[in-house]
C-alpha cells in the first residue's frame, strides 16, 4: 500500500534538494542548442554582466503555493510556504489535506534540518553530506537562487558558451565533477526560463522551468515551477504560487522538540 505519510515528507525534501537523486538511469542527453559557439568575448562579457544585474533580488520572500509531486503512477497534492531571508535561511513548511502540518524543513549557509512532524523526528544534515548524495557542489546558495528563479551557478565568462536562437539565449558552462549548467534566458526580460544541470557523460539530468512572472521592483520571480528528473520512477514537483510577501513582519521561530528523534547525517 502506498505510504501517504512518507510521500508527503519526499514532496518536502525534494523541493530543496531536487538537485539530487541517487537512482538516476542513464540517458542519452545532447548538449543543449543546436550550433553552440562562442561569443565574441566582449560581447560574451557584456551579456553576463547585464545578466548578472538583472537577477531576482530580495530582502525577505515568501510565497504561498499549491505543490503536486508525482513519482510514477503516485500523486501527492499540499500546499506549502516558501520563507527565506536573503544569505539567512530557507523555510520550506508543508500541510496535507484538512491543513494538517506534516514538515519543515530549514536551510542555513551551514546546515538543512527537516522536521518530520508526522513520525516526531529530526534529520539533521550538512552540506558536504548532501554533496555526496548529489554529487553536485550544492551550497545554500543554489537553493534560494532555485526559488528566486535565478540561475543556480555564477556564469563564468572564461568557460561560458552562448547560442541566440530568438527570442531566447542559452548559457552552456562546464562544473565542478564533469557536470555542466544549461540556462535559456528570454532575450527581452534577461530572466530563466529553463536550467537543465546534466553529467558530461549523460548519467544524471535534472530540468527546472520557470513561468508565470511575478513582477516586484525590478524583479520577475517566477510563480510557477516544475522540477524534473527522469529515474527509474519518473519523479517530478510542480508548484504554483498563489501568493506573495516580500515584507518581513516578524522574526524566523524554528526549533526541534525535545520529544523528537535527532538523526545526524
Amino acid at each position: 500500500m502506498w505510504n501517504k505519510h512518507a510521500t508527503v515528507i519526499a514532496a518536502a525534501i525534494f523541493f530543496l534538494f531536487s538537485l539530487g537523486c541517487k537512482s538516476l538511469k542513464t540517458i542519452n542527453v545532447k548538449t543543449t542548442g543546436a550550433h553552440i559557439t562562442r561569443t565574441g568575448n566582449d560581447a560574451l562579457q557584456n551579456l553576463l554582466k547585464n545578466i548578472q544585474a538583472n537577477e531576482n533580488t530580495f530582502e525577505y520572500y515568501q510565497c504561498r503555493s499549491k505543490l503536486i509531486y508525482t513519482e510514477g503512477e503516485q500523486k501527492q497534492e499540499l500546499d506549502a510556504i516558501i520563507t527565506m531571508e536573503k544569505g539567512r535561511y530557507v523555510l520550506f513548511s508543508v500541510s496535507a489535506v484538512l491543513g494538517l502540518n506534516v514538515a519543515r524543513v530549514l536551510a542555513t549557509p551551514d546546515s538543512v534540518v527537516v522536521l518530520d512532524l508526522l513520525h516526531r523526528k529530526a534529520i539533521i544534515a550538512g552540506y558536504d553530506y548532501l554533496q555526496k548524495l548529489t554529487q553536485l557542489p550544492l551550497s545554500f546558495a543554489q537553493l534560494q537562487n532555485l526559488i528566486a528563479g535565478n540561475a543556480l551557478y555564477f556564469h563564468d565568462t572564461a568557460v561560458s558558451l552562448a547560442d541566440t536562437v530568438m527570442p531566447q539565449v542559452t548559457i552552456t558552462q562546464p562544473l565542478a565533477g564533469n557536470r555542466a549548467q544549461a540556462v535559456t534566458y528570454d532575450m527581452n526580460t534577461l530572466k530563466p526560463t529553463r536550467t537543465k544541470l546534466w553529467e558530461r557523460n549523460g548519467t544524471k539530468e535534472i530540468i527546472i522551468e520557470y513561468s508565470n512572472l511575478y513582477v516586484y521592483k525590478s524583479s520577475a520571480f517566477p510563480a510557477r515551477w516544475n522540477l524534473n528528473i527522469q529515474s527509474e520512477k519518473n519523479i517530478q514537483c510542480e508548484l504554483e504560487a498563489t501568493q506573495f510577501i516580500f515584507e518581513k513582519k516578524k522574526e524566523l521561530v524554528f526549533s526541534i522538540p525535545k520529544s523528537f528523534e535527532r538523526v545526524k547525517f
